[in-house]
């Protein structure tokens, strides 16, 4: 009999949610576990993208409906979770000496779960125990960094606290967090996560971390000072101290923090590339290393930068926001851009901003408000709407006829199958465009028989008035074939629906050029219009192409950049 897989919840309750810097040691954790116990699932709640409102103390769950909260969000699904999962892992950073804001909220909406049993009982009283319906005690892993040194006395009250919740039975990993440079000195980076995993692979074995383990452990909790001793440069770049050793105030720290959430190095063409952003109304400077899963900040940094960005606070927090586009801070002159246009790039698609939002701005622009996750399905690729011409052209060579009915078919299967939300302009024009080639068709068959060169100038007119007509729309119809190219420059809706207007307008024209072409050559008795016609549509096509591609990036917005190279160097 094949044996159940074991289950464990990770709750990670950080405020950067994947980004959380205890999360990569519960990560080393679970990969020394797995190593030992391969029969297991593992399943992440991170609470900072989860809706889970506050505790009433209502008492509807002990009273009206035991067990069941009234309150109904993200925590009713958790909730089972957590009561059937063979392990639990609570991956937290320690706040002001407490478990944090979204664990604290956790941990209250665990009332349902609270059961009472009688541990003993006189004539006239009964002495009740409290427990919850969930995995046992010492199945709990609590993993926690911080920003102190000094474990032992950080940690006090929150060991205190969930030496009563679980009976003492929980195992605690408590560090230093390996992401401020001040506490490496404690726990060296890669051998620290080694260690880790080594604890992963003891709890699997034997469901407690053994004292040989342990002793490793230690040497990476620090406990001899309850002050932070650091040096002189680290004193200034991290805990931002002047030369009369005052604390300053530094407002943007808090707001660069934010976007460790958001924070995706797949969208650079190249990592440990830095990035020197100046906020000129508050006067500060801040150094952004981008690393492959996360980014350093450092205040006042003095590395060679890749990049500068200056800008204001105030600009910079409707950026994250998503109340502007950088595009049109850019051209407003709101911010200032000099160096690596790949890490410009990467910021217009989402680098520290909100992720997907320029996604989804598309996606509304292109469904007409319908639907922000448009582009996400892939019946609505830009291709889609060329395979039934595809078809059409391809069979025509056998038979006109059969070719446009087969054109007809493929483009109503495509508009049935796809959503309604999804249904745009192109799909209802597609079928269209072929049901009225289709009774054009059959009235050349039965009035001319069927002609290839007229069918040809039909479809090519029928496309030049559908394109035109487009251009009356909210929407013009090259736009859904080219959108990709949005993503590829740094651009805004404005920018792109006034550029697609003027490619939709240069698609109307040639394909009512064409046919005007081949008629007047006839008139003139010219028979070599063939190669001309050719030349003139891939020509065509090249600018189109090139305008789609390039139109902002290369027009409005690089000219800024490159007349500004100079100032990057003079600052290196």
């Amino acid at each position: 009999m094949e044996r159940r897989m074991d289950k464990i919840l990770v709750i990670n309750a950080s405020p950067k949610g994947r980004a959380s810097g205890t999360l990569k040691v519960t990560n080393a954790f679970l990969a020394g576990f797995k190593l030992i116990n391969e029969n297991v699932k593992i399943e992440y709640s991170h609470l900072s993208e989860l809706n889970i409102s506050h505790c009433e103390a209502c008492q509807t769950c002990f009273h009206t409906t035991p067990g069941v909260c009234h309150i109904v969000d993200d925590m009713t699904s958790l909730l089972r979770k957590y009561s059937k999962a063979d392990y639990i892992i609570l991956s937290f950073p320690l706040h002001n000496y407490g478990v944090g804001s979204y664990l604290e909220k956790f941990l209250e909406r665990l009332e349902p779960l609270l059961r009472f049993t009688t541990h003993s009982e006189t004539e006239d009283t009964i002495t009740l125990d409290r427990n919850y319906t969930r995995t046992a005690s010492n199945n709990f892993i609590m993993i926690s960094t911080s920003g102190s040194t000094n474990i032992t006395s950080s940690y006090k009250s929150v060991v205190e606290r969930f030496n009563i919740s679980f009976d003492g039975q929980a195992t605690t990993l408590f560090f230093p967090n390996t992401k401020y440079h001040y506490a490496n000195d404690q726990t060296s980076g890669v051998e620290f996560l080694k260690v880790i995993e080594w604890a992963g692979q003891d709890f699997a074995k034997v469901g407690y971390i053994s004292s040989e383990i342990n002793k490793l452990l230690n040497q990476f909790r620090s406990c001899t000072s309850e002050k932070l001793i650091v040096s002189k440069e680290v004193a200034s770049q991290y805990f931002w101290l002047d030369a009369k050793q005052h604390p300053i105030k530094l407002v943007g720290l808090g707001k660069l923090n934010q976007s460790l959430k958001y924070y995706n190095s797949d969208l650079l063409a190249h990592i440990n590339k830095i990035l020197q952003l100046q906020f000129t109304d508050i006067n500060e400077m801040y150094q952004l290393t981008f690393e492959k899963e996360t980014f350093t900040i450092v205040p006042k940094g003095k590395e060679s930068a890749d990049c500068l960005i200056e800008t204001t606070y105030e600009t910079w927090n409707e950026l994250l926001t998503g109340k502007v586009d950088l595009l049109t801070t850019i051209l407003s002159d709101n911010l200032k851009f000099t160096g690596d246009q790949n890490i410009l790039h990467a910021l217009d698609n989402g680098l520290l901003f909100t992720p997907s939002k320029k996604r989804k701005d598309m996606s509304l622009y292109l469904s007409n408000g319908r639907n922000k996750y448009w582009i996400e399905n892939r019946l609505n690729a830009g291709y889609i709407p060329a395979i039934p011409w595809y078809i059409c052209w391809l069979l025509c060579l056998y038979s006109p006829l059969f070719g446009v009915l087969a054109g007809f078919l493929v483009s109503l299967i495509l508009l049935i199958w796809k959503q309604a939300i999804d249904v745009t302009f192109p799909d209802k024009v597609n079928v269209l465009i072929f049901l009225t080639l289709l009774l054009t068709t059959n009235f050349l068959h039965h009035t001319y028989g069927i002609h290839n060169e007229l069918l040809y100038i039909s479809m090519l007119i029928i496309m030049a008035l559908f394109f035109g007509i487009s251009l009356f729309t909210s929407v013009p119809l090259s736009a859904y074939i080219g959108y990709a190219h949005y993503f590829e420059s740094v651009s805004n809706i404005n920018m792109f629906h006034y550029k697609h207007r003027i490619i939709t307008f240069g698609y109307a024209t040639f394909f009512m050029l064409i046919p005007l072409i081949g008629i007047f050559a006839r008139l003139i008795n010219f028979k070599y219009t063939n190669p001309y016609i050719i030349l003139l549509g891939i020509l065509f096509f090249l600018t189109a192409n090139w305008i789609s591609k390039n139109y902002e990036t290369k027009v409005h917005l690089f000219s800024k950049i490159d007349s500004s190279k100079t100032k990057l160097a003079s600052k290196r």
